[in-house]
């Protein structure tokens, strides 16, 4: 969060542009998602989209800027940038492809509005930037990564050694179900067949104050198998 609202801020100041937002893609979930924004008007952190079709998708097919002069002959467009025009007004953008070591990031957008519209001897500075902007957020991406491996290995590591501690049947069972909350859960329930006849035997939650709720269904709702 950090990297992409330095990166935002940087780009609005260098690009003389009034707002700028990132798009972030992934091309499996046919998505792109709103992840930083500067300025007002411009789409929140948290927006979500269609890739196909999109602005950004063109871009970074293309690995070229492209300014759009008009923003709001794309509201046509099932995408954020879509959605954005209906709203933009008299306003002109740059969208710049976002991509380090062959990898297709996403995307920079920045906008003005009239009569300040981007011309063609702006992008090589402004595409210059969205390199910068590109390596600092592969960077940034891998970290994230690294330090989500990390957290995995200790868990693990935590769960073998806290199993590996008591040889107490019902005790194992219960360390087993509070071991997933809340790092990989926010809900966890051990059930056991006994006899034929399927029983919950824990139930931990993030919220403790939630176990309440889970009794009061145990006992008016019986686990069938």
């Amino acid at each position: 969060p950090d990297v992409l609202g330095r990166i935002t801020e940087t780009a609005s100041l260098a690009a003389d542009a009034g707002a700028v937002y990132v798009e972030l893609v992934d091309e499996a979930k046919d998505e792109t998602k709103c992840v930083a924004e500067y300025g007002e008007g411009v789409p929140p952190a948290g927006t979500k989209g269609d890739y196909r079709g999109s602005l950004a998708a063109e871009v970074l097919d293309d690995r070229e800027p492209k300014i759009i002069r008009r923003v709001s002959a794309e509201q046509g467009r099932r995408s954020i940038f879509g959605a954005f025009a209906r709203s933009c007004g008299d306003c002109s953008a740059m969208v710049v492809p976002l991509v380090a070591d062959r990898e297709k990031l996403g995307a920079l957008f920045l906008i003005r509005h009239h009569p300040g519209f981007f011309t063609e001897p702006e992008l090589p500075r402004v595409k210059i930037l969205a390199d910068m902007a590109s390596l600092a957020i592969k960077r940034a991406l891998d970290m994230d990564q690294i330090r989500k491996l990390q957290a995995d290995e200790r868990f693990l590591s935590d769960a073998a050694r806290i199993l590996a501690s008591s040889l107490d049947y019902n005790k194992t069972l219960k360390t087993v179900a509070q071991l997933a909350v809340p790092r990989i859960a926010d809900w966890s329930a051990i059930h056991l067949i006994e006899d034929g006849v399927l029983r919950t035997v824990e139930v931990a939650h993030a919220d403790p104050a939630k176990l309440t709720s889970v009794r009061r269904f145990q006992e008016n709702y019986s686990t069938r198998r």
